[in-house]
């Protein structure tokens, strides 16, 4: 039962999973995306507003071009990771703290020293909030300053957290809908399938909070 539970955690028990799950991805891919070339339909009306409220996030914070491509880079990578680790005998990927840290931390502490050595001035007033008293200006900016780059460590027990929870919680539904009678089947079954589109804007929440967070 805890090998069943946790398979989805081991890489070893899920990998021989993984071309069989990139050719079906690959597949609905195609056929999904061939539609959108279809005028009017729902998906391409669904593509642009989706596409269009990126580029709004990405438009509110005044990035360069640049960064733009690196922060919609995190977003999908992890956006990915996340709808990958729903499928069955996948490894989560996300759902591991070091593989998390050490997919931040690289990618932050480049914005961090990038902006320190091109715009020093506008870091610095950022480390000390408006209407701080000058007797704990030098100690807000040791918060701030800490904060920021302990900031990797916190998204990625964050985002394994979260999934790593939802993952376990959707095991112990699937295996309690498994062993149900059949009187409580379709019952059982309907609250899974909410579980798991739960699950998924989970995924997709996550992603966002990550891209945010940078």
């Amino acid at each position: 039962m805890m090998m069943n539970l946790f398979s989805s955690f081991d890489p070893v028990s899920s990998m021989y999973m993984y071309m069989y799950i990139y050719l079906f991805m690959f597949i609905v891919l195609f056929f999904t995306f061939s539609l959108f070339w279809v005028e009017g339909s729902h998906y391409t009306i669904f593509v642009k507003g989706f596409f269009d409220w990126l580029k709004f996030e990405v438009k509110s914070v005044k990035m360069s071009y640049l960064y733009s491509i690196l922060y919609l880079s995190i977003f999908f990578i992890v956006l990915l990771f996340n709808v990958v680790g729903m499928f069955p005998y996948t490894f989560v990927w996300s759902s591991q703290i070091s593989m998390n840290y050490g997919f931040s931390i690289w990618i932050l502490y480049l914005v961090i020293l990038n902006n320190w050595c091109n715009k020093p001035l506008d870091v610095m007033s950022n480390l000390v909030p408006s209407g701080t008293p000058f007797i704990l200006v030098f100690m807000m900016v040791i918060v701030e300053t800490i904060s920021d780059w302990i900031r990797p460590i916190t998204l990625s027990i964050r985002l394994s957290a979260n999934l790593t929870a939802g993952h376990l919680i959707l095991s112990l539904f699937g295996d309690f809908l498994v062993n149900s009678l059949n009187s409580l089947y379709f019952s059982v079954f309907f609250i899974y399938m909410i579980m798991f589109i739960l699950e998924f804007m989970i995924g997709v929440i996550q992603s966002y909070v990550f891209f945010c967070y940078f």
